[in-house]
């Protein structure tokens, strides 16, 4: 549904742990309350009404790969598949590299964050799935949106979380240590965050008609719909106001008309907002089209790609490092990920008459952790909007 103003209703290496789900996808909406850990600076002040509205997009990256489940060749293999797979989890440590990118983005923070695959882990022992009364598993593990929040926190800016969707969300057993099956539940989540002095409210959230779905360890019986989704949020901030969106789109190299459906519907949702709409996320496929024609398509829409305005000529590659994060040199050599904007004046075919400034997050060498690993698998980008200049 839409009121005028507010939607309603590198291989990517999407087929990760980052992006699978069952069925059963429930938007979280509303906003929730500021989260300030001990120590956190107060960061309510509001001095920057400079006609600039500042935002970045990460994906956050949970650091483990689904292919391996899909590629299991029966059920009995799934508890050590995802024992595996749930040993890499820990293994890319999330607190250490949302300590990373906490202290990178502090160093020049957005008035608005949109996050992919801000997973969330939970586990319930003993196991009972599939078998027993399907009990969803409840005790958190592992949230990374609390771990981030609270990193930034630390590194001096606080932020809260003003939209959410939750995409998908699928538990499956898992050997122990001791050789008993627990189950380890994993929910995706597509998040924005705002800083506590930016106006940000009428959150709104919805999932993808259009998903892929996949079996598990060739069981027909059980399915997974690897379900997308978006949020969005109308906010005030550097003297604009924006309908702020934030996406995770299915990955072209695997799924290429399941992507295009998907930014199809949501172009669809966005077509009568008439006020400026930033538009950020990881769109699963290349500006050159030989994926899929989703960037033309946004294109078409009348919207603007910041990083080609600001840095014309500069590749911009934000996709993808090694699965385990530990590779010396980058690896990334594709742009999946992107910061959209548009308004009444490029929607008519002319050029912006905002100003735009762009860099990269978490893609140089001195954005690595003590330990050696990138902040994530994909780089983010951080962008300045300034109203009424070109």
């Amino acid at each position: 549904m839409l009121d005028g103003h507010l939607i309603g209703g590198g291989h990517d290496r999407s087929m990760r742990w980052t992006r699978w789900g069952i069925i059963a996808a429930v938007a979280l909406g509303g906003c929730e309350a500021d989260r300030r850990p001990n120590g956190a600076a107060d960061d309510t002040t509001g001095g920057d009404d400079d006609g600039s509205v500042r935002v970045a997009v990460q994906n956050l990256y949970v650091g483990a790969d689904l292919a391996t489940l899909i590629e299991a060749r029966s059920t009995a293999e799934i508890p050590d598949v995802v024992a595996r797979e749930f040993a890499s989890i820990e293994a890319s440590y999330f607190p250490q590299r949302a300590r990373a990118l906490a202290t990178e983005i502090a160093s020049n923070p957005p008035h608005l964050i949109g996050l992919q695959e801000a997973s969330l882990l939970r586990l319930q022992r003993p196991g009972d799935s599939p078998a027993g009364d399907g009990r969803p598993a409840a005790d958190t593990v592992l949230d990374f949106l609390e771990v981030l929040l609270e990193e930034l926190g630390n590194a001096g800016v606080v932020y809260r979380t003003v939209a959410t969707y939750e995409g998908m969300d699928i538990e499956l057993p898992s050997v122990n240590s001791a050789g008993d099956i627990d189950d380890i539940r994993l929910t995706d989540r597509g998040v924005i965050l705002a800083r506590t002095h930016v106006v940000a409210d009428q959150a709104q959230s919805d999932n993808f008609a259009t998903n892929l779905g996949v079996t598990v360890g060739g069981a027909e019986d059980l399915g997974v719909e690897l379900t997308g989704g978006w949020a969005s949020v109308e906010a005030t901030a550097g003297g604009q106001t924006v309908l702020f969106v934030t996406t995770h789109l299915e990955s072209g190299d695997l799924a290429p008309e399941v992507q295009v459906a998907q930014v199809r519907e949501l172009l669809a949702a966005l077509d009568t907002v008439t006020r400026p709409i930033v538009l950020v996320g990881d769109f699963g496929t290349t500006p050159d089209g030989t994926l899929t024609q989703t960037y033309d398509a946004v294109i078409d829409a009348g919207f603007i790609d910041v990083w080609a305005a600001a840095r014309p000529g500069d590749v911009g590659f934000t996709c993808c490092q090694a699965p385990d994060l530990r590779n010396v040199d980058s690896a990334l050599e594709r742009r999946l990920d992107f910061v959209f904007y548009r308004d009444a004046v490029t929607r008519g075919g002319h050029p912006p008459e905002a100003g735009f400034e762009a860099s990269l997050i978490g893609a140089g060498s001195t954005s690595r952790t003590s330990s050696g690993l990138w902040p994530s698998d994909h780089a983010g980008i951080s962008v300045i909007i300034s109203a009424g200049r070109r």
